[in-house]
């Protein structure tokens, strides 16, 4: 590590993929711990608070960057960070930039201060209106990289974390024949059972009450264990199935008092009914459609993959990716059709992997030979003595096939763009240096006009710099014609920083070529 400007060299990246966020979430989190290895072995993590979803709300995600206590007993540091929300390419959407912020651990100590607390990240009604754009698949992704303040680090450091949220969404309807007879003090109850083995059963009732004189509808909700926060809407439907009348409630904290919660205490009046039965009811009975949102809190928070690269590593894989045989050469070595059909077969095997609706028998020995990451996840999975089903979130079933295949057999089918891209992703999770090396192979070998931006920004979020590399010389090949184009504005519109770099890239490529 050598001193020199504010912002040199690689950054610390730590990428954090929050799952089942909705639209009407509320919660706090904080990412797992992670370590900055390249900035003196400091920890950190990262928190993130979201306060509800109206458009009308003012208020802004806020997001916070917390240095955790340590073994080094290092005291003050001063770092440059750059918290961003990405897309599923790595395009940044939203970005916020510190330099030389203190980060201290003597709080007595004046100017120190442990955390930094990002408010301007974004407008939660940008939030909801965007909400596919920066939520795609209910999952939002931050990425914050991290330069100590005056010091140069020369290899690339990447840590990938993941937090799933318990979020159970339940639909019903509920029709209450002969509304207008239930008498003050009655109720009407109904039961809805869990959807599938695990999940949470429901049980609301309707009473009528009697408010300042009138005779009011409420809806109470029976004790759900472990329920954290909820959002339900129950509204009005008449015959046709269309909505009439709706109400909403969000309840953070949910506390039951006698194992019964309010949803809504006063839900219609018992008059209203009455003058506007015909709109209201259905053959004498109030049709409710009942839309739930459960959070039980986190199920998952784990940092999945934690990489190092330096510029002597990238030279070496360069020239074994040079002396690799081409990755769509099929083996025909009789213990690859072996294990081929071991895998095909399911025989003997230990552990289910499912992704997407289909599920694949394998076996622990070969992946955990073959897969550091898969071997740490076996060994935790025996301590805990968690189930022999595992479902592997964000890859999907053709990919995960195909992630098989190379690990029992090393081969490679029917390599195409598209599925590169998702088995580079695959290889890079689960640290398949040598399936990374083809996908990345194939994807330069691949580059047009057509998928250079993709690339390019596929290549940034990994921290690929041999790709990057690839994708920036092909835009400069292009020529001023390209930087000049309709697309090249569009790209620089996602994507600044990216674009600017990739300018400098250009414009120190063609410096070179005249030195020459």
């Amino acid at each position: 590590m050598a001193c020199g400007s504010s912002r040199t060299g690689s950054p610390f990246t730590f990428t954090w993929t929050i799952n089942n966020i909705y639209k009407q979430s509320v919660f706090y989190l904080d990412s797992p711990v992670f370590v900055a290895d390249s900035i003196d072995k400091t920890k950190w993590r990262l928190g993130l608070h979201v306060a509800g979803w109206h458009r009308s709300t003012t208020g802004h995600l806020t997001c916070v960057l917390q240095r955790e206590k340590d073994e080094n007993g290092l005291g003050s540091i001063y770092i440059d960070f750059q918290i961003s929300i990405v897309d599923e390419t790595g395009a940044i959407l939203r970005s916020v930039r510190e330099e030389r912020y203190r980060f201290g651990m003597n709080l007595a100590c004046a100017g120190d201060t442990s955390y930094r607390v990002v408010k301007n990240l974004i407008q939660i009604k940008t939030f909801v209106e965007n909400f596919e754009k920066y939520l795609p698949n209910n999952t939002l992704t931050i990425r914050c990289r991290m330069w100590k303040f005056g010091c140069t680090i020369s290899r690339t450091d990447l840590c990938f974390a993941r937090t799933i949220l318990d979020i159970e969404k339940r639909c019903f309807v509920w029709s209450i024949e002969q509304v207008f007879f239930i008498s003050p003090g009655q109720n009407r109850t109904i039961h809805v059972p869990p959807y599938n083995k695990g999940s949470s059963s429901l049980h609301l009732s309707l009473s009528l009450k009697q408010n300042c004189g009138e005779e009011i509808f409420s809806i109470e909700m029976y004790e759900v264990k472990n329920l954290k926060h909820l959002y339900c809407e129950i509204s009005i439907i008449n015959s046709e199935g269309k909505i009439i009348d709706c109400r909403a409630n969000r309840i953070i904290n949910v506390a039951f008092v006698n194992k019964k919660c309010q949803l809504f205490q006063a839900f219609i009046r018992k008059s209203k009914l009455i003058e506007d039965q015909k709109r209201l009811l259905t053959n004498g009975a109030m049709v409710l459609q009942c839309d739930f949102q459960l959070s039980f809190g986190v199920a998952f928070n784990q940092i999945e993959n934690y990489r190092e690269e330096s510029s002597e590593i990238d030279v070496a894989a360069d020239n074994e990716e040079t002396a690799t045989s081409s990755p769509l050469c099929h083996s025909s070595s009789s213990s690859n059709k072996v294990l081929e059909h071991l895998l095909n077969e399911g025989t003997l095997s230990d552990i289910t992997f499912r992704a997407g609706t289909k599920s694949f028998l394998v076996h622990k020995n070969i992946l955990s030979a073959r897969s550091i990451v898969f071997k740490s996840m076996f060994l935790k999975d025996e301590m805990e003595n968690k189930s022999k089903v595992v479902v592997l979130p964000n890859i999907d079933e053709i990919t995960l096939r195909s992630l098989l295949l190379y690990i029992y057999t090393d081969v490679v089918e029917d390599l195409e763009f598209g599925n590169a891209m998702e088995l580079y992703q695959a290889a890079d999770k689960y640290q398949l240096t040598d399936l990374k090396n083809i996908c990345r192979k194939f994807l330069m070998g691949n580059l047009c006009r057509s998928n250079i931006f993709q690339v390019l920004s596929f290549a940034d979020i990994y921290q690929d710099s041999r790709m990057k590399k690839a994708a920036q010389d092909f835009i400069s090949d292009l020529g001023n014609e390209f930087t000049s184009s309709d697309e090249w504005q569009g790209f620089k519109k996602r994507n600044l920083e990216l674009a600017m770099e990739t300018m400098e890239h250009i414009f120190s490529r063609k410096r070179m070529k005249t030195e020459n």
